[in-house]
């Protein structure tokens, strides 16, 4: 029961960070892309399980997801920030990526939030700690 209304819960609410990340005219679109990406992963997800459960048992299948949740709950918001960062000191965030490399990525992560951000404006928007104005 938990577990349904949790699923339950987020299904709604990426709907409407999906519609929040658009202007009105496109919620259509938004909406036919998320439908598709959404159950398009239940799918996907539904077949990993049974492909896991059948060659081993449900349990190790049920503990692999688990802790490849657990491994996405970790890895996305560092990801998200890093980034941002990158974006703060004018490079793309597909850098990002390089962080998870390790041990490459501890001095990367080092590397790129000793200096500071670029002033002004840059291709990704203004300066977050510059004053509004």
């Amino acid at each position: 029961l938990l577990i349904g209304l949790c699923y339950g819960g987020l299904q709604n609410l990426t709907l409407l960070v999906s519609f929040s990340a658009v202007s009105r005219r496109h919620h259509n679109l938004a909406s036919a892309v998320w439908n598709v990406g959404f159950d398009a992963g239940t799918a996907l997800g539904s077949v990993a399980v049974g492909v896991i459960a059948e060659l081993t048992s449900f349990t190790t299948a049920f503990l692999i997801c688990g802790a490849l949740a657990a491994i996405a709950i970790a890895f996305i918001p560092a990801i998200s920030v890093t980034s941002r960062r990158l974006h703060d000191i004018g490079l793309t965030g597909w850098l990002a990526i390089v962080s998870l490399v390790q041990p490459i990525g501890v001095f990367f992560s080092i590397g790129i939030g000793l200096p500071a951000g670029k002033a002004g404006s840059n291709g990704h928007g203004p300066n977050p700690l510059d004053p509004p104005a």
